[in-house]
Order: C-alpha cells, then sequence, then structure tokens
C-alpha cells in the first residue's frame, strides 16, 4: 500500500488516502491530479506546488488589539491580509469584501463579538475574534 494525494489545477489537496500501487492512477480523474505522498498532510495546512507537497504559508496577519468600545470611533488595525483575500465579517452587523492590501480598520457601534476570517489560497485562512463592548 501506499499513500497518495489527490489535488486540483490549483494545488488544493481534494484528499489524502492509500491503495495499492498498481491502482494509483485510477485515482485521478477530471479535474483531480494524483501523486504519492501525503501522509500527515491536512488540505488546511499543505498543498501541491512544482509537482512537491509543501505547508501552505501563513498570512502573516497582525492585529492592534482585539477589544474595541463599540462607540463608532475606537478602532482595530488589521495589517498584513494580502490583496486579493476574501473576507468575511460575522457578528452582530455582516459582511464580504475583497482585501486590497492595505490596512484594514474595523470601528462599530453594536457590541459583540466579530469572527473576521481571510481566505486566499495557498495562505492558511486566518481567524480573527474581536470583541466590541458597550460603551461606558
Amino acid at each position: 500500500m501506499i499513500q497518495y494525494v489527490i489535488f486540483d489545477g490549483d494545488g488544493r489537496i481534494l484528499q489524502t488516502g492509500s491503495c495499492p500501487e498498481e491502482m494509483l492512477d485510477l485515482q485521478a480523474g477530471p479535474g483531480r491530479e494524483v501523486m504519492e505522498g501525503g501522509a500527515g498532510v491536512t488540505s488546511y495546512s499543505h498543498y501541491v506546488a512544482n509537482g512537491e507537497i509543501v505547508e501552505r504559508p501563513g498570512m502573516g496577519i497582525s492585529v492592534s488589539k482585539i477589544t474595541l468600545v463599540a462607540d463608532g470611533s475606537d478602532e482595530v488595525a488589521i495589517t498584513g491580509v494580502p490583496a486579493g483575500a476574501q473576507l468575511s465579517i460575522d457578528g452582530p452587523v455582516v459582511a464580504d469584501a475583497i482585501a486590497d492590501g492595505e490596512p484594514i480598520s474595523i470601528t462599530s457601534v453594536h457590541a459583540g463579538i466579530y469572527v473576521i476570517q481571510a481566505t486566499k489560497f495557498p495562505y492558511r485562512d486566518e481567524r480573527i475574534n474581536i470583541n466590541a463592548t458597550e460603551p461606558a
């Protein structure tokens, strides 16, 4: 038995498994390439680049703070989100956007927990929780 990974044209790992060596090529299909290897890899942590299984890099996101006062003027600065990353905000206010590579400023007048997720392949997804508290 050999370990294998199935991946798409962008290198996203779709599946891992094991099979007899003579059945490896049968694992491929339309939009699905296969290669030997992959013990211990996941689609979150790895991808395929230039015929090799490699670790997905982190985005390098920095957050100025994780708590803000929901007064409309206190802000959280988020830097390091790469241009083209899909951003989704879930909380008392919901929003979606595409990052332009510039710093992001978050303010709110609605108290609650905001979950901000940034997604851009091949980077690992990043999730940030911001707690917006009632003004004193």
